[in-house]
């Protein structure tokens, strides 16, 4: 369980780091993943956190989630966290970052219960599209042509080399059926469930190797010549 759980982990730092640059308040930007060296007003070490933003009618909502999924203790009560930031937004806008009421952990047993939900909307939809499951290969073709007027397709369940005729599905996948089969209702999280708009007390950007060397700087007290103070 621990290797399915560090496996999520990669792909929600990875997809987490993808969606940062967008801006919270719909703006274009570019961002890069930084060092966040940070204290908070209490301990939040075990909670995710996500960027708030604004709706269309002005409501504050929740715009990305999650963060705070892999963290790092430091010395002197420091915590790190890669995230991204940008220089266009004044960096990132720390005030737009909120601590919420679930626990990691939580977040990850939702995401097993995620997963498992969207690989069962899939065979359904493949049980409609192809009468069975019993195929080697599945090709799902976008019914959305590309700017060069072609239909992208994707395959998945290669066979091996030890089959030599294999059987496949071919069939057309539309946006809202893309759409249906990548959501799931595991993740419950509203605006409703922020502890904290304004959690830290300091704040850092450090470009200065990997935690060895973040707790060196804190050692030698060189964090406001070292790294960036953002707080």
């Amino acid at each position: 369980m621990k290797k399915k759980y560090s496996w999520i982990i990669g792909i929600v730092i990875v997809l987490g780091i993808i969606l940062i640059y967008v801006n919270v308040n719909n703006q274009k930007t570019s961002t890069i993943p930084c060092d966040w060296v940070y204290k908070t007003n209490e301990d939040y070490f075990n909670l995710i956190n996500a960027n708030l933003g604004s709706d269309e009618d002005g409501n504050e909502v929740i715009a990305i989630i999650p963060g705070g999924m892999l963290k790092d203790k430091l010395e002197n009560g420091y915590i790190h966290e890669i995230r991204g930031c940008s220089k266009t937004l004044g960096w990132v806008k720390p005030a737009n970052v909120a601590f919420l009421n679930k626990t990691v952990q939580e977040w990850l047993q939702e995401d097993v219960a995620c997963t498992d939900e969207m690989q069962n909307k899939l065979n359904q939809l493949r049980i409609q599209k192809c009468g069975s499951l019993n195929f080697d290969i599945f090709e799902e073709c976008s019914t959305i042509p590309t700017t060069t007027g072609e239909y992208e397709c994707s395959f998945s369940g290669a066979p091996g080399p030890e089959i030599k005729t294999p059987t496949k599905c071919t069939y057309n996948m539309t946006r809202e059926e893309s759409n249906h089969i990548s959501s799931c209702e595991g993740h419950k999280y509203s605006i409703d469930m922020v502890i904290d708009r304004n959690p830290f007390t300091e704040l850092y950007f450090c470009q200065v190797g990997g935690i060895v060397e973040i707790n060196e700087v804190i050692r030698n007290n060189q964090l406001d010549t070292e790294c960036e103070k953002i707080i």
